[in-house]
């Protein structure tokens, strides 16, 4: 007999005379499996570049940034527990473009674990490139503003709202309507017969200056003639004079200039208020501001090199004497125009240069005439596409003559009989003053129209596929608030349109 056959009947011969016995069977314990089902170590690779991770739990960091635009990353070597697997391998593949991906480790025992793999990503970068403003080309070269006014609040900018109607401007409530009330359309409830494109707005915000800069550009205007009360504070002066020089900077990058209208009110309001005791000695602190502030600089309106400055009236100071006094520190004397007929009743001839039609005086040929036989130095004329204003279902008062705008014929005429004058400078009445229904601003209710019949008059090219443009650029910025790489694309788009580079700007719209 063999030496493994013969060991092999001994065991046997033993296991069989153990059974035979009373005694308990030996047990053999079963063996203990490992339970851990951790990563230990894992090192991701892209296009040859090593990134190495971080492991807290169940999560797991790439410590550096992916190239933007990455779309998969390979494992390059992962390390787990002993007695465990992952579900992945060196060498495989993800898909990134969620910005994490899965991993699952089984334990020796069948326990599993599932990580998730995080990746940031480089921002997206755009360079944008700043051009130079280019003029508008036309054809009526007598020059052309736009008066403009900067009272308008929305809750996400308003400095001094009205709390009680959502935080919205007094101007877009006045006292009876509350824009937070929204319709079945998405229309908020302003104060106003007409409602913007855009939607109410806040003269404060940048994208709105943008848009609104840019559309008066394509428009073909020169500027803008800002309803100011000086640095005053009173009522809402603070606010208009903080909006007022918000859009300034924006007009340079446009290459437009701007000037003044004075709301010299502003001195009798506060005196009557106990703000100021001396109105006198106040208006020669506001002008003192304006010269040192606006007067001097090149994008103010200046005629043969004196500041332009019109004045809403008067209706604080009312003899040429107490003018001189508030002028007598400026340097030159500013060009000082007022309303129609002012001069002659105040007997403001000493330093009234001339005076400017306003809204009724800008449906006939009246004023235009009575201007130049007058000898003024200086004659603005005025355009006025309609009048409606929202006073008496404001609950501001019983309101004003309206004017029908016939179906965009008013405009056309208020701007058809400034040519047959010898007027110096013509003010369109209004960019937006949408409490009197002035406005030229694109509106759902005229859509483009009065800035095309504007276009139209001055002989510029561009009609109401460019106008539309700076209108998409501002709904683009609401699209993509707070993503960085789409604003510096939103900034080129500007720079193109601000520099009459209108085929880039609307492919720059259309690929974003």
């Amino acid at each position: 007999m063999k030496k493994t056959e013969f060991l092999l009947s001994i065991l046997l011969l033993i296991i069989l005379f153990s059974c035979g016995k009373d005694e308990d069977p030996i047990t053999i314990p079963e063996p203990q499996l490992s339970s851990k089902s951790e990563i230990s170590k894992l090192v991701l690779e892209q296009n040859n570049l090593e990134y190495l991770t971080s492991i807290s739990g169940n999560e797991i960091q790439v410590n550096e940034k992916l190239p933007y635009g990455t779309e998969s990353i390979q494992i390059k070597s992962i390390e787990v527990s002993d007695k465990s697997a992952a579900n992945v391998k060196a060498g495989d593949f993800f898909n990134i473009s969620s910005g994490n991906f899965k991993i699952n480790v089984t334990a020796e025992n069948g326990n599993s674990k599932e990580y998730t793999v995080n990746i940031t990503f480089e921002e997206r970068k755009f360079e944008v490139t700043i051009f130079e403003p280019l003029m508008v080309s036309k054809s009526y070269t007598t020059p052309t503003y736009v008066h403009y006014m900067p009272w308008f609040e929305s809750p996400e900018f308003a400095e001094f709202p009205n709390t009680e109607r959502g935080n919205w401007g007094i101007h877009w409530t006045m006292s009876t309507k509350d824009p937070s009330n929204v319709d079945a359309n998405g229309k908020r409830e302003i104060a106003a017969h007409y409602y913007p494109l855009i939607g109410p707005y806040d003269n404060g915000e940048p994208h709105y200056l943008e848009y609104a800069v840019t559309c008066i550009k394509l428009a073909g205007l020169d500027g803008i003639l800002i309803d100011n009360p000086g640095i005053t504070e009173v009522y809402d002066a603070r606010l208009l004079q903080e909006h007022t020089e918000a859009i300034i900077p924006w007009l340079k990058k446009a290459g437009l200039k701007f000037g003044l209208v004075y709301e010299d009110a502003a001195l009798k309001n506060a005196e009557e208020q106990g703000v100021i005791t001396d109105k006198v000695l106040e208006g020669k602190r506001v002008l003192s501001y304006m010269q040192d502030n606006y007067f001097d600089t090149d994008d103010y309106v200046n005629i043969n090199n004196r500041p332009l400055l019109l004045n809403f009236a008067p209706q604080g100071i009312f003899t040429a004497s107490e003018w001189e006094s508030i002028f007598s520190d400026i340097t030159p004397k500013p060009l000082f125009v007022t309303l129609p007929y002012t001069i002659n009743n105040y007997n403001l001839n000493d330093v009234g240069a001339g005076e400017f039609g306003w809204v009724g005086e800008s449906v006939n040929n009246d004023f235009n005439t009575y201007c130049q036989n007058s000898n003024f130095s200086l004659c603005i004329g005025g355009a006025i596409p309609g009048f409606n204003d929202f006073y008496m279902e404001g609950g501001w008062g019983d309101g004003f003559t309206y004017y029908d705008d016939m179906g965009g014929l008013l405009f056309e005429q208020s701007l058809q009989q400034v040519k047959t004058n010898d007027i110096d400078l013509l003010q369109i009445i209004t960019w937006n003053d949408w409490g009197e229904g002035t406005i030229i601003e694109p509106s759902e209710e005229f859509g483009y129209s009065r800035l095309e019949t504007l276009q139209n008059f001055l002989g510029v090219q561009y009609s109401e596929n460019e106008l539309e443009l700076p209108v998409k650029l501002y709904q683009k910025r609401k699209e993509y608030k707070g993503k960085i790489f789409e604003n510096q694309v939103l900034d080129q788009v500007f720079y193109y349109l601000v520099s009459l580079q209108i085929e880039e700007a609307k492919k720059l719209l259309d690929e974003i």
